[in-house]
C-alpha cells in the first residue's frame, strides 16, 4: 500500500526450525505448498503485504522476485468493481543446475488504436519497455513491436519529457537487465491494463541483446518497482495510473499458482479469497526502489 508493509509466510503443520536462507528465491523454494498473495503499491511511503496462513518466517527477503507458489483450490472468480482490474498471468520457467527461474507475464495495450503486448510484471525494475519497429535485432523481430506511426496518441519525447526537436538529435537510453541490455528511445502514449488506462511514458527498444531476450515468450517488461527505479515519475505506470484516480486503491496484488489458469495480477485491490488470515504489513526497509523488507528469522 502507499503507506506500505510485508507479511510473512509458512508451511503447514511443521515444527518451527530456524534456517538462514541467502535470498528470497531460496526462501520460496523452501516454502513448498505455500499460499501467498503479495500486495504491492506505488507512492511515497511503501509497504508490502503477504497474506498466508500460520506463523511468521523469513530473513532479508528481496521482494523483487515474482516466484511465489499458489494454491489453485482456493481460487474463485470475483465480480469486477470500478477501479480494479484482474489479468490472467502466464508462466515461463527456465531450469538450470544453479536455479529454477519462473517469470509470470500478461497482456498490456499501448496506443490508439491499442497495440497489444505481453509483458512480464517485474517488481525489480521501474520502466515499461517494449520493442519498437525501429529495432531490427533478432530479439525484437521475434516479438510484437510498437509502431508509433499507427497510434494517434503517440508523442516522441526526450529523456526530460520535452517533445523531440525534429531538427536535432534524439535522446537514447540504455538499460541493463541481468546479463542483457536494451537501448531505446522514449515515447508517451496511452497505456492500458484491461479497462484501466493512463497516459504514460515508456521506452521503445531500438536494440536488444540476444541473451536473454531471444529466449523470452513475452514481448517486453512492465516495471512495477517503486518510483526511484523509473526513468522519472511519469515513467512509473503505477504512479501514473494512481494519479489519474483510475484505481479503487493505489496498490496491486499478485496470486501465483503452479496452474496457469489461476495465476493473476490485480490492480486496485486485494482479492481476499486468495489467502487465509489477515493481511499483515511491513515497511519497505530501504529507499532503493526495490520492494525489500527487513525480516529477523525464518521458521520452517
Amino acid at each position: 500500500r502507499t503507506d506500505g508493509r510485508l507479511r510473512t509466510c509458512t508451511t503447514y503443520g511443521l515444527p518451527p526450525v530456524l534456517h538462514r536462507i541467502p535470498n528470497f528465491s531460496s526462501f520460496l523454494q523452501a516454502m513448498k505448498g505455500l499460499t501467498c498473495t503479495l500486495t504491492l503499491a506505488a507512492a511515497s511511503k511503501a509497504t508490502v503485504g503477504l497474506g498466508a496462513p500460520g506463523p511468521t518466517c523469513a530473513e532479508h527477503a528481496d521482494l523483487s522476485l515474482l516466484q511465489l507458489r499458489g494454491r489453485s483450490d482456493r481460487v474463485h472468480v470475483e465480480e469486477e468493481t470500478t477501479g480494479t482490474q484482474s489479468l490472467q498471468l502466464f508462466r515461463q520457467s527456465d531450469a538450470t543446475k544453479q536455479a529454477h527461474k519462473t517469470a509470470y507475464f500478461g497482456k498490456l495495450a499501448v496506443g490508439t488504436p491499442p497495440q497489444e503486448f505481453t509483458v512480464v510484471f517485474d517488481t525489480g525494475s521501474g520502466n515499461l519497455v517494449v520493442p519498437s519497429t525501429e529495432c531490427q535485432s533478432a530479439a525484437c523481430m521475434m516479438h510484437r513491436r510498437y509502431d508509433r506511426n499507427t497510434s494517434t496518441t503517440a508523442v516522441d519525447i526526450d529523456a526530460d519529457g520535452s517533445h523531440v526537436n525534429p531538427d536535432g538529435d534524439r535522446d537514447q537510453i540504455t538499460i541493463t537487465f541481468g546479463t542483457g541490455e536494451v537501448t531505446g528511445i522514449l515515447f508517451e502514449d496511452r497505456l492500458c491494463v484491461g479497462s484501466l488506462c493512463t497516459p504514460g511514458r515508456f521506452i521503445g527498444s531500438t536494440e536488444e541483446s540476444d541473451a536473454p531476450f531471444t529466449s523470452f515468450s513475452f514481448d517486453g517488461v512492465l516495471g512495477l518497482a517503486l518510483g526511484q527505479m523509473a526513468q522519472g515519475p511519469e515513467f512509473s505506470f503505477m504512479n501514473r495510473i494512481a494519479e489519474q484516480g483510475a484505481l479503487k486503491k493505489p496498490l496491486f496484488a499478485v496470486f501465483l499458482s503452479d496452474d496457469d489458469r489461476y495465476s493473476e495480477i490485480t490492480f486496485g485491490d486485494v482479492q481476499s479469497s486468495k489467502f487465509m488470515g489477515p493481511m499483515v504489513w511491513a515497511d519497505v526497509s530501504r529507499p532503493s526502489g526495490y520492494w525489500q523488507g527487513q525480516i529477523s528469522d525464518v521458521a520452517i
